[in-house]
């Protein structure tokens, strides 16, 4: 079923920021965070604006990857947010917090989080989170996969997992509607004390936690123990005697071997 802007702007009720007219849904386009950061180099406010797509055909994961989604197979949606400081630390941690909590709202157990973007369930890929920065303005673009036909190659990496196989049956409206109003939560937290009050939320969510993992980056690969994000959301990894803390976003962190 397609999405409903009249019943996502219904399910966000007193929600102030997030209201009704600031909603756009499109049929289908590239990427809901190019058109937001189209707006912005159009000059104008994107804060409150929240994108949806039916189908996205070339949205953007790290390292210039592509997150294709089939027509009303998933939550491709990007929220616009006006930033304090150009360089906010953390963030995409606290986005994948939002996503956590609203599907644990929706009933759907046992999602985790891997460092620094990325929705995690059964070992596999859920979903994943995208932060982008222009002009003191942040687009954060989120994937879920809900329901991904049979047969539809999913151009990732690694193994992909969708809600529905997980035996869950939700609304996408409604997922949408969560992850609004979770944003709006958690960043106006964010805003005021920035990531240090979500680090232990998000490594009792952490998939790697005390695990063993391969951390790659431009310079090889190494291997070392996971143990989970500091204050300012770098991740730490125990290796050679010494803890070493990882913050580069041109990192990849998966189980060892």
């Amino acid at each position: 079923m397609k999405h409903n802007i009249n019943n996502i702007a219904a399910m966000l009720g007193a929600s102030q920021k997030y209201c009704g007219g600031r909603i756009r849904c499109f049929e289908e386009i590239e990427s809901t965070n190019s058109w937001m950061l189209g707006q912005i180099q159009s000059g104008r406010p994107i804060d409150g604006i929240i994108c949806l797509a039916e189908t996205q055909t070339a949205g953007r994961g790290r390292y210039g990857s592509t997150w294709v989604t089939p027509p009303s197979g998933a939550v491709a949606m990007s929220i616009g947010w006006r930033l304090e400081n150009k360089n906010p630390q953390g963030l995409s941690l606290v986005s994948g917090l939002a996503v956590v909590r609203s599907l644990q709202e929706l009933g759907v157990k046992n999602i985790k989080l891997k460092w620094p973007n990325d929705i995690v369930a059964d070992g596999a890929k859920l979903g994943g989170i995208l932060v982008e920065i222009a002009d003191f303005q942040c687009v954060i673009g989120i994937g879920i996969n809900v329901h991904i036909p049979a047969g539809f190659a999913l151009p990732v990496n690694q193994p992909w997992v969708d809600i529905s196989s997980l035996g869950y049956q939700i609304d996408r409206d409604r997922l949408a509607a969560q992850i609004i109003l979770n944003h709006e939560r958690l960043l106006g937290r964010y805003r005021s004390g920035g990531f240090s009050g979500f680090a232990d939320k998000w490594n009792a969510l952490h998939a790697y936690q005390n695990r063993m993992v391969d951390i790659f980056s431009a310079g090889g690969r190494s291997t070392g123990m996971a143990l989970g994000v500091d204050k300012s959301g770098a991740l730490l990894i125990a290796r050679d005697g010494s803890i070493h803390r990882i913050t580069s976003g041109e990192v990849s962190a998966r189980p060892a071997g």
